[in-house]
């Protein structure tokens, strides 16, 4: 049996039931690490670098990024400096081992923190979500699955958007009536074994899908009649697929499918905890999500998120009635920018990543642009948070709740930007940075 103990960033191998010929020698050799002097170290968003220094009673002391295959050779007194580059990531793991002549060696990795923020931008709303694709998996090569959406409403994204928790999947855009080149390129590079399409052949054209399939990617179209019952396919799914890998969940957001403006801050929380998305009407349940509800018993906690003016009191009374136990919560502000806040606070949801885009909506419509919205995955894979601001200047409510969190001692290490300086003005990043020292 091996019995592995950490602590202090040091282990213990305990070996019980093992035989040997003779007493094994398990002199390790010194390896002490003068700077950092912790395992994981934050350094100001102005260093530009660190440097490791200490000495090692090693015959052999190695260094390199964390899963690289390229060790560099250290002096036994040495002092090594790492310089970042800008859009360097901000979480860094570094690696340093040294060997003994017996063949015992000790292994140590550093998390460098550098603070800062990626602009994900691109030339249009596709090309966004193409480079917050490639900002979400990057130096990864196991990605199983991707969400696809039509690029010109959000109603899609957000009622398939929780699909995307189950292998951390990046949500990719396309026009209806081809499949954009861009995106094509995208899943060529990600090689994906199961592309999720939300929406019917009148969102995403069979031909589109035909072209996804050529690329040896396996299909699943969620659809429905209408876009309630396109959510209630969505949660099925999502619940089907967490059945399959053994896990349960026990809450549902319920949102107006007609007013997404709360939904979208909403989503990085339902990706990161597995959280499916129905869609009301703002006074009444629609039968196909009724019929979820019940049919589903383990959903016991529902989340409203907006007003009464959005979704009324008496959707919260039906659901409550439809099973015995249900409780129904609601999470709401006087604004999306509250709402979002207030969502935050709910949760507890950490805000040393945030995912930053404009709230403002799309003009003649209830909904956001698409920007923030595809940026939910990389808020969730860092158990992050969506904040959202205006085009020319950061919002008011997001920049009170980031002050408070900054003198209660609380510091953002990372920020993705969404969208380019028309939708989140370079002004802005100014003031990010100072939440982040």
């Amino acid at each position: 049996m091996l019995v592995i103990k950490e602590g202090n960033g040091q282990y213990t191998v305990n070996l019980d039931g093992l035989s040997f010929k003779s007493k094994p020698n398990a002199t390790l050799p010194n390896l002490d690490i003068t700077s950092p002097s912790t395992y994981s170290h934050r350094i100001s968003s102005s260093a530009g670098g660190f440097t490791i220094t200490g000495n090692s009673g090693g015959a052999l002391t190695l260094f390199a990024l964390e899963g690289s295959t390229e060790w560099e050779t250290l002096e036994p007194s040495f002092s090594k400096q790492v310089n970042f580059s800008f859009n360097e990531p901000v979480y860094n793991y570094y690696a340093i081992q040294t060997h003994a002549m017996n063949g015992n060696r000790i292994y140590r990795t550093y998390e460098i923190i550098w603070p800062g923020y990626v602009r994900v931008d691109g030339s249009n709303r596709y090309d966004v979500a193409i480079n917050a694709s490639k900002a979400l998996t990057r130096n990864r090569e196991d990605v199983k699955s991707v969400v696809i959406t039509r690029g010109d409403t959000i109603s899609d994204i957000i009622a398939g958007g929780p699909l995307a928790g189950l292998d951390e999947a990046p949500i990719l855009l396309t026009p209806s009536s081809s499949l954009y080149s861009g995106t094509k390129e995208e899943l060529r590079r990600l090689n994906p074994e199961k592309a999720y399409i939300v929406g019917g052949t009148g969102s995403i054209h069979a031909t589109v899908e035909q072209e996804i399939k050529n690329l040896g990617i396996e299909t699943v179209r969620i659809t429905g009649a209408n876009r309630y019952e396109a959510s209630v396919n969505a949660a099925k799914e999502l619940t089907n697929q967490l059945n399959v890998q053994g896990k349960s969940a026990d809450t549902a957001f319920i949102v107006n499918g007609f007013v997404l403006t709360d939904a979208a801050a909403g989503l990085s929380v339902a990706i990161n905890r597995n959280i499916p998305i129905l869609y009301v009407a703002q006074s009444s349940v629609p039968t196909e999500v009724e019929k979820f509800i019940k049919d589903n018993p383990q959903y016991k906690k529902f989340k409203i998120l907006g007003g009464t003016a959005t979704v009324s009191d008496a959707v919260s009374k039906k659901i409550s009635s439809l099973s015995t136990g249900n409780q129904v919560d609601r999470i709401g502000g006087s604004n999306r920018f509250e709402t979002a806040i207030n969502l935050i606070k709910h949760f507890n949801v950490d805000t040393k990543t945030v995912v930053i885009g404009r709230g403002d909506s799309v003009p003649g419509t209830k909904e956001l642009y698409p920007d923030v919205v595809v940026g939910a995955p990389l808020a969730a894979k860092y158990d992050g948070a969506i904040l959202l601001t205006l085009p020319g200047r950061l919002e008011d409510t997001t920049r009170g709740f980031l002050n408070t969190r900054h003198a209660a001692g609380f510091k953002v290490d990372q920020g993705f930007v969404q969208g380019g300086s028309s939708s989140v003005s370079d002004d802005q990043l100014f003031d990010f940075e100072f939440f982040m020292n």
